[in-house]
């Protein structure tokens, strides 16, 4: 995968603050560690304005921001320090463990019920929330870019169309003459991981970094998930999605937005539940 791919498909954890070249990088690379590099400044300066990400010189040592917002909110707060979990029912007392406990309650009737959920988490701390998220479930998160990467690239094959062909028409983006090709081709991909995901339903599936669906626009796709899993004739499916705790309603990388309209549709994930509070033993 070219760098700029990696790029636009790791979006979701390029949020909150201290965004500095090396931060970036590092995002990037864990996510996809078998795509190409990111460059030095400027050429990364470059890959990130289309996405509104500029470098600002006077915040701190230099890091990418997005004009006219920099600011310390909720999504620059650390990762919550996991508490042990306490034998025995916790009491539950504490604020943070009663709304960890409500979102675990939420939680186990989404997957009791076998519905559709979207999870909203926390951008700056999505892979450790999805990490847990899939633990809680006995499961393991299948991720929705590298599905459809992989698919991608099966189906190019299939059809005879040079992988640096594909490459440059995604660098193009939507103003490049064969941007409608590679939909067409990444439509093509994404029917047959649908399929796949669907016939994968033994146990609850957590779909998590779907910012390639925005990349593509692919609503049909979205659309057919959470309509196959409102059925409930088969075990839930989760999206987990990162966000801003702005109270928004849900949507991937802030394009395309997730057909959830019933409140009990929509779960935010608290940092007292990826704390575990609602299970640890409270202080007198």
């Amino acid at each position: 995968m070219d760098a700029a791919r990696a790029l636009a498909l790791s979006l979701a954890a390029l949020s909150g603050t201290g965004l500095t070249p090396d931060v970036v990088k590092k995002r990037v690379a864990a996510r996809y560690p078998e795509a190409a590099p990111l460059p030095e400044r400027p050429a990364l300066d470059t890959l990130l304005a289309p996405h509104g990400l500029v470098f600002v010189a006077d915040i701190g040592s230099g890091e990418y921001a997005r004009p006219g917002v920099h600011a310390h909110t909720s999504m620059t707060v650390a990762l919550p320090s996991r508490k042990a979990t306490a034998p025995g029912l916790p009491q539950r007392r504490s604020p943070e463990a009663q709304r960890a406990a409500a979102f675990q309650d939420q939680l186990d009737r989404g997957v009791a019920a076998g519905r559709f959920r979207v999870v909203q988490v926390r951008a700056d701390v999505a892979s450790p929330a999805t990490d847990a998220l899939a633990s809680a479930l006995k499961t393991k998160a299948v991720s929705l870019d590298l599905e459809l990467f992989a698919a991608d690239r099966k189906t190019a094959a299939e059809l005879g169309v040079e992988w640096a062909n594909i490459k440059a028409a995604d660098r193009a983006g939507p103003d490049g003459p064969d941007w409608p090709l590679l939909l067409e081709l990444v439509r093509q991909a994404t029917d047959g991981v649908v399929d796949n995901l669907l016939k994968r339903r033994e146990q609850t599936l957590v779909l998590a970094w779907p910012g390639v669906l925005a990349r593509y626009g692919l609503s049909g796709a979205l659309s057919r998930i959470v309509n196959e899993a409102e059925r409930g004739d088969a075990p839930a499916i989760l999206l987990v999605v990162p966000s801003h705790a702005d109270g928004t309603a849900p949507s991937i990388n802030g394009r395309l937005p997730v057909p959830a309209p019933l409140p009990s549709q929509r779960l935010v994930m608290p940092d007292a539940w990826l704390a575990n509070a609602h299970k640890a033993a409270e202080t007198p």
